[in-house]
């Protein structure tokens, strides 16, 4: 059998495009980043905070939980601050090494403010002692499962409005 010109044009052309066409892009659903879980990751420079989640067992009042993950693999830094409007937090003071991930479950942040409310969400303000900040829509969510373990931070004895509880990393 012989191709005319016309024939081997076009074969030629389909054999180019046919892979350009199928291709998936450079911004495929899989390039995405993906969280299944209730609670809200804010990914920084150096400092990623994951799961924050507010555990509330009645309006006004509840428990902040996160995770820190510092993606840095030579400096290590520290959460200094968290701040909300119109909250009180207790102090916080969490180091994170270099290149370790830090779960904070079972050492909650006390938090207390009329924005408290399952089912709302509450802006926060991570300050970290290398300069970066992250901000954060943390959904505020009952003692139901998966948060009916979490245990209520001990009081704090002085808690400063918009500061945040004092912690060591837990590993």
């Amino acid at each position: 059998m012989k191709l005319s010109l016309r024939h081997l044009v076009a074969l030629s052309a389909l054999l180019i495009l046919v892979p350009a066409l199928a291709a998936c892009g450079l911004n495929a659903q899989t390039d995405k980043v993906y969280q299944p879980a209730i609670g809200t990751d804010v990914r920084g420079e150096n400092v990623d905070v994951l799961g924050a989640v507010i555990v509330s067992t009645e309006d006004g009042t509840g428990q902040l939980v996160i995770s820190l993950n510092n993606n840095s693999l030579n400096d290590s830094d520290k959460l200094v601050k968290i701040s909300g409007d119109d909250l009180t937090i207790a102090a916080a003071s969490v180091e994170v090494p270099a290149n370790k991930l830090i779960n904070l479950a079972d050492q909650p942040f006390e938090v207390t403010g009329d924005d408290i409310e399952a089912g709302d969400f509450v802006k926060l303000t991570f300050d970290f002692q290398s300069g970066e900040s992250l901000v954060a829509e943390v959904p505020v969510v009952t003692n139901a499962a998966p948060y009916d373990n979490i245990t209520p931070a001990s009081p704090s004895t002085s808690p400063h409005k918009s500061a945040s509880p004092s912690a060591t990393p837990a590993e």
